[in-house]
């Protein structure tokens, strides 16, 4: 069920909606996509990176133990893990097909034989076709792939997408839309809302909905599936420059700083700090 979520540009809105939200529950799951919603989107995925407060805020919460922290990427696990690099966390990548529990158990989705050589035989079609031209490149995850066309000039986007999705289709994978990226995702009834639900379970049991209360945000389409798996046990924001959009989400957050208000918030509940930590150009 999709709704026009209504945009929140400022911490008081933020504090009112978590701590209606909240109230005196003791514990708090927050879930978080990477790219695009902690740190803003780039042309390369190696040159991403946090504001430092957000980073502040994350390494404290941590810290917390009434509050359990989980990164649902659609980096591969290993990567988002180390580009992160906050401990006492659960990683999953490849949009939760693959997961690191903070105990350092290690979960994975296993393809069929017949997906994974439809697999190989993508990475090979993908390199013969030449597709890394003009400043394109293709990241192999292991079970799927991303295809990044951020740093292509405008008049070779069209024709490099259209076969990179070609390819793709061509072996029974699906073609998903993102920003700047095409992803070549298995087709399989997994996604990151069923990691969700996955993590929530490992971490706090069965019935962690008597008893946690869930945040979730993230950016892009493949965040909606999460936000519909949640949708009534959680609160969650999606980060979107429209005013209005169609979206899963309770809220939308404007940009990655405006997260800073939801990491800020929760480090004052949790540590009776006051707003003043952040900078002044995001109290507004």
């Amino acid at each position: 069920m999709t709704n026009i979520a209504r945009s929140i540009d400022n911490y008081d809105d933020m504090s009112k909606i978590l701590t209606d939200y909240i109230k005196d529950t003791k514990k708090v799951a927050l879930l978080l996509d990477y790219d695009g919603t902690l740190a803003p989107i780039s042309q390369h995925s190696d040159e991403t990176n946090m504001d430092p407060y957000s980073v502040k805020f994350l390494n404290k919460l941590s810290l917390n133990p009434n509050i359990f922290i989980a990164f649902i990427s659609g980096r591969g696990v290993v990567d988002v893990k180390s580009t992160i690099g906050i401990r006492n966390c659960t990683y999953a990548g490849n949009h939760g097909m693959e997961i690191i529990f903070r105990n350092r158990e290690r979960w994975e989705y296993v393809l069929s034989d017949h997906l994974k050589e439809q697999f190989l035989g993508m990475i090979k079609a993908m390199d013969e076709a030449q597709l890394t031209a003009h400043g394109a490149y293709v990241e192999n995850k292991g079970t799927s792939i991303s295809y990044h066309y951020n740093e292509v000039p405008l008049e070779y986007q069209e024709e490099l997408t259209n076969k990179a999705r070609q390819i793709i289709r061509s072996f029974d994978f699906v073609a998903n839309e993102a920003k700047g990226v095409i992803e070549g995702n298995a087709p399989v009834d997994w996604n990151k809302g069923n990691a969700a639900l996955l993590i929530l379970e490992k971490e706090f049991g069965d019935d962690w909905k008597s008893f946690v209360r869930v945040i979730f945000a993230g950016d892009d389409t493949t965040d909606e599936n999460a936000m519909k798996s949640l949708k009534g046990n959680a609160i969650s924001f999606r980060i979107s420059d429209l005013l209005k959009e169609e979206t899963a989400a309770d809220y939308l957050l404007p940009s990655t700083n405006a997260v800073s208000y939801l990491l800020q918030w929760l480090e004052s509940k949790f540590f009776h700090h006051s707003f003043s930590d952040l900078p002044s150009s995001q109290q507004r």
